[in-house]
């Protein structure tokens, strides 16, 4: 039979992760004895955080139970929507209080929630149309948020260096999406949409 557990050793895979409310960062807890053996299976690690979630998507869930498996515990810490640094620890609760006593081991790893950026997308539906005055692409524009989620598009401007632009529909303005057309002019040539 081990002994008690003395030493807890923790760590984040990754370390760093995007702050989406959605990404996962699996933090492990290996538990020794005093003489540095594993513990023995089925010994309760408490985990705790001051961020993210243990929990689904956006929860507040911040204490987790684990027993170790060849002395190694493990719970998955999901994201906020908050980047930041975020203490993770995790101790063995000998009296099952779930609260960290002083005579408790505890162990510690920070895990980053790193800010992820907007998104612009555009696209056309045909990449070149006839010089005829009349012939007309489709342009789209499409915005999200950090979280993927639609930004209002009634405030993108529209601006080209050849034919004109007609026909702006921004009746999807609230989901993200707006669309106007290019229409032809009736001389040949390059035209940039901005």
């Amino acid at each position: 039979r081990s002994k008690e557990a003395s030493l807890v050793v923790v760590e984040a895979n990754p370390v760093s992760i995007p702050a989406d409310g959605n990404s996962v960062s699996q933090v492990s807890a290996t538990v020794m004895d005093s003489d540095g053996n594993l513990v023995e299976d089925g010994t309760i690690v408490r985990f705790e955080s001051e961020g993210g979630t243990f929990g689904p998507r956006l929860s507040d869930i911040r204490q987790y139970e684990a027993a170790t498996i060849n002395g190694v515990a493990v719970a998955n810490l999901r994201s906020s929507l908050k980047a930041g640094l975020v203490r993770v620890r995790a101790y063995v609760d000998r009296n099952g209080n779930k609260v960290r006593d002083a005579n408790e081991p505890v162990g510690e790893a920070i895990v980053e929630f790193v800010a992820v950026a907007p998104g612009l997308t555009i696209s056309v539906d045909r990449v070149s149309i006839p010089a005829d005055g009349v012939s007309k692409a489709t342009i789209q524009v499409t915005l999200r948020d950090a979280l993927n989620r639609p930004v209002d598009a009634s405030g993108v401007v529209f601006s080209t260096t050849g034919g004109k632009l007609v026909n702006r529909d921004d009746s999807e303005a609230q989901n993200g999406v707006v669309r106007i057309q290019l229409q032809s002019d009736i001389v040949a040539g390059v035209a940039t949409v901005v």
